[in-house]
This record gives C-alpha cells, sequence and structure tokens, in this order.
C-alpha cells in the first residue's frame, strides 16, 4: 500500500524507492541507512547502554572512541542481536530488534569480535567457507575471489591452518570470513589491535576502500584516535553509555561533558589528554568536569602534569604543561 503523500517511485541507480513529492513539494527525503534511536541494553541488573542515538548512511566509516567499560563492544554486539536490547535499530527501513543473530546476519550486518577470532585448527580457506553458510553455495567461488582480491597475501595461505597466520594475517582473515557474507553493514571491534604499525595502516587501507567503493557502511570501535581521525569520516565518543560528539562542552557539572573524548586545540580542562601527537594537536582529553585549565596531558609515551607554568623536563619524565609547548 502506497504511503501518504504519493505512489512510491524509483529514483537513481543505488537509490532505491522514494516518495513521490505531492506537486510543488520538495522529494521526501530517505531515511539514513542505518537509524538507531534510544537503544538500551546491559547484562543482567548492569545498565550498560543508556540510550544510544546513531545514524549511518551507506559507504560511511563511523569510528566509537572511549575509555574501557563506556560500552563500545555492547553497542556492536546489541547490533548484531549478541545481547538483547530496547529502542529502536533500523536498517534500510527494517526494524532489527527482537531478531535472532542468524537473522540480523541474513539482513546484511556482519560482525567481527575484538581478538582476531578464527578457527585455529581449520584451514585459512575453510574459515573463509564458513563465513559464506548463509549464502548460496553457487556464489562461493565467486565470494572467494572477492575476498582475495582485498585481502591478497592470504591466497599464498589458503592450505595453511589458520593458527599459524601473523597476527595481521589472521586479522585480515577475520574481516575476510565477515566479507564472505557480503555484509552491507560492517562492525569491528578494535581492529588495530595488537598490530604492528604497517599492518594497521594496510589493514585500514582496505577497509576504506571497501567502505568507499563497495558502499559497505562500518561502524568501528577504536582506541587510537589519529588512527580514527585519518581512515573515519566522522568520530563520535561512547560516554558511560551514551554517545556525545566530539568537542562538545556542557557547563560544569553536567555528565555530558564527562569522560573521554576528541578535542582540537590545547588541551581545554582538567583531566588527561592522551594521543601521539604534541598537546597542540587534536587527542582525547578525560576527566570530569566542564573543560577549563589545562592540567595532565600524555601523548608519545611521555606523561604532561601540573597546572600550565610553561616550564619543561626531559623526555618520558613529568613535566608542567603550558600552551608554549607544542
Amino acid at each position: 500500500m502506497g504511503e501518504p503523500g504519493g505512489p512510491a517511485v524509483t529514483g537513481p541507480a543505488g537509490d532505491g524507492p522514494s516518495r513521490r513529492p505531492p506537486a510543488g513539494g520538495a522529494p521526501v527525503p530517505r531515511p539514513p541507512f542505518l537509524r538507531v534511536r534510544n537503544l538500551r541494553t546491559g547484562y543482567g541488573p548492569a545498565r550498560v547502554l543508556q540510550g544510544v542515538d546513531l545514524e549511518v548512511e551507506e559507504g560511511e566509516m563511523v569510528a566509537v572512541l572511549g575509555q574501557n567499560g563506556a560500552g563500545k563492544t555492547t553497542l556492536l554486539r546489541a547490533l548484531s542481536g549478541l545481547v538483547r536490547g530496547r529502542g529502536s535499530v533500523g536498517l534500510r527501513g527494517t526494524e532489527l530488534l527482537g531478531r535472532a543473530p542468524e537473522e540480523i546476519a541474513r539482513r546484511g550486518v556482519g560482525h567481527v569480535p575484538e581478538g582476531r577470532g578464527v578457527f585455529a585448527p581449520l584451514t585459512v580457506e575453510e574459515n573463509l567457507r564458513v563465513g559464506a553458510h548463509l549464502r548460496p553455495g553457487s556464489e562461493l567461488a565467486e565470494d572467494m575471489r572477492h575476498v582475495l582480491t582485498c585481502f591478497p597475501v592470504l591466497r599464498a595461505h589458503l592450505s595453511q591452518p589458520a593458527g599459524s597466520l601473523s597476527g595481521g594475517e589472521r586479522q585480515m582473515l577475520a574481516i575476510g570470513r565477515a566479507l564472505m557474507a557480503r555484509p552491507r553493514l560492517l562492525l569491528l571491534d578494535e581492529p588495530s589491535r595488537g598490530l604492528a604499525p604497517l599492518a594497521t595502516r594496510r589493514l585500514f587501507d582496505v577497509l576504506r576502500a571497501i567502505s568507499t567503493h563497495e558502499r559497505v557502511a562500518m561502524i568501528l570501535v577504536e582506541q587510537k584516535t589519529q588512527l580514527a581521525a585519518e581512515f573515519a569520516a566522522r568520530s563520535l565518543v561512547m560516554e558511560s553509555g551514551r554517545l556525545v560528539t566530539p568537542g562538545m562542552a556542557g557547563p560544569p557539572g553536567d555528565p555530558s561533558t564527562q569522560g573521554t573524548r576528541p578535542w582540537h586545540g590545547s588541551p581545554p580542562g582538567p583531566g588527561t589528554w592522551q594521543g601521539s601527537g604534541p598537546p597542540s594537536t587534536p587527542d582525547v582529553w578525560q576527566g570530569p568536569g566542564n573543560p577549563s585549565t589545562p592540567d595532565v596531558w600524555q601523548g608519545s609515551g611521555e606523561v604532561w602534569q601540573g597546572p600550565p607554568s610553561g616550564g619543561r623536563s626531559a623526555p618520558g619524565r613529568p613535566r608542567p604543561w603550558g600552551r608554549s609547548h607544542g
């Protein structure tokens, strides 16, 4: 049955159905590819997600940052159906909450948990075939070619046990196994964890290419803020079970200003800056209260401590930090 406002019509290739606008009216905008509203869940009596709102467009890579225990992993588990939640999770207009994980996977959601989980005794090829169990058998060969094109290093190891691969290769295999199901939304939990810098960049180059050229939406949980800033279209911060906009600050005592968030410019308030660059570059601020006075910054393996003073001390040791540092 057509919706109010006119019958459904088809837009440009790849745009899907849209509604015909009333005469003289503007086109009705399409809903986002993924729309999450007031998502709440936890484990037993412990509430972890406190009401998450999130929108992701097709082909968009979104990074979720935050401290351990903030709810980042639980968010991915709720989106893939591994934990039950309340609220709404709409994927291309279809409600996912309440569906079994296998049904959510059939709808196009792939999940790569933290830890590079592969079946170590099975060969690389067998691991990839496991990922295709929801796909038609007639498409297996094409799916395999697709994954090996994304990760050509796996081609030379197809007959080897997965447990014999390096950490970077195992991560590629774990992601490749998820790609065998041809997902439209890929959830990645700390894909760079434990990887060498070169392996990390190679992996993220592939992820960006998949997102851009194949229009696969991605939500990745990441601890490396500079990496997220370079590769993701947007970075959001999970604080106490809620997502906040990077750089936002509220009045003193406002809970939304507490926790971890990316920040541009000089350290804005009491707490801790963590990151790979100098204090003048975007990093992560941690601490309660309203950002007001530079206090503690951590980065490059060094710690800056104390109120602003402009002083310095030897590398690797606590030192006062002031706005003259950079």
